[in-house]
């Protein structure tokens, strides 16, 4: 059996799928993420989750630089980022307590500060006497954020924990594993197959170096720069990140006016993925493998 190759090059097809996905954020950005209405003093309920969703934007048109300079497997770490930020997104808004979320959300900072002063004063680098008040000004500053919501009637939610465990887990800012929250939002699907598979690229496992690696077993000379492979994982995963989320702040900020243009759009993405896996040969070098469905 002769199996196509993959599709590669800078291809008329390529061309298009990268425009395609181009004009794909402009449309969701003009129609929802430069229509949040936001007021400085906001609750955290409000202003995290539109700071959430600029930063998919902002890996979106990152992915979509790299793919469009030729280094779309380069790119495929970002959409591992985008999904975890969809994630945080989605259990935020879609909790009944979005401003208690939001809060133990933006307070990983703190821990973060926590962890770092913590490793300074086993280095002993600086003078100990500096980095005890950080300490203690670190953990005041959150203490105080916390008491102050609570003050003003709101609820500081207890971290989530993960099914068949005892306690939450202590590495994630929630309580749950990646895989918990999926299965909790309902995105288990999304998280079995492209959180997987970025997750082996962001990790660099063997995967990550397979197109070198059988050109190098071929005995052919490797050389640095774009390569214009497949750039279908890329654009799709930055694709769903922008649907999950654009659905998610179109209800949290009640701008459901504009669904029925970002449906067009999505209809218009999909499309254009659909043409680029019939015009670059991928469908074919799918069902080369796998054989066609029963009719």
């Amino acid at each position: 059996m002769t199996i196509p190759e993959p599709p590669r090059g800078d291809t008329p097809a390529y061309r298009q799928l990268v425009a395609a996905h181009a004009a794909y954020i402009r449309g969701l950005s003009h129609r929802l993420l430069e229509r949040v209405p936001l007021s400085p003093g906001d609750p955290a309920g409000r202003w995290v989750p539109y700071a959430l969703y600029h930063h998919i934007f902002q890996l979106c048109r990152a992915n979509l630089a790299l793919v469009d300079l030729g280094y779309s497997e380069e790119a495929l770490p970002l959409g591992r980022a985008m999904i975890s930020t969809t994630m945080n997104l989605m259990h935020i808004v879609r909790s009944a307590n979005a401003d208690g979320w939001a809060l133990r959300f933006w307070l990983q900072l703190g821990d973060q500060e926590q962890r770092m002063l913590a490793r300074e004063r086993q280095l002993q680098r600086f003078d100990p006497g500096v980095v005890e008040r950080l300490i203690s000004d670190s953990s005041e500053a959150a203490r105080g954020a916390v008491e102050a919501h609570v003050a003003q009637g709101g609820i500081y939610p207890d971290k989530l924990v993960p099914s068949g465990a005892k306690k939450p887990n202590t590495h994630s800012w929630h309580g749950l594993t990646d895989r918990d929250m999926a299965m909790k939002l309902g995105l288990i699907e999304w998280y079995e197959t492209e959180y997987d598979f970025l997750s082996t690229m962001t990790h660099a496992r063997a995967i990550a170096v397979l197109a070198t690696g059988q050109q190098l077993m071929r005995g052919e000379p490797l050389t640095c720069g774009p390569h214009f492979r497949a750039p279908l994982a890329a654009l799709t995963c930055a694709s769903n990140a922008l649907k999950y989320s654009s659905l998610v702040i179109m209800r949290h900020f009640e701008l459901e006016s504009v669904d029925p243009e970002c449906q067009a759009l999505n209809l218009f993405m999909r499309e254009a993925v659909t043409a680029y896996r019939q015009d670059s040969g991928a469908d074919d070098g799918v069902r080369a493998v796998f054989g066609r469905l029963p009719v």
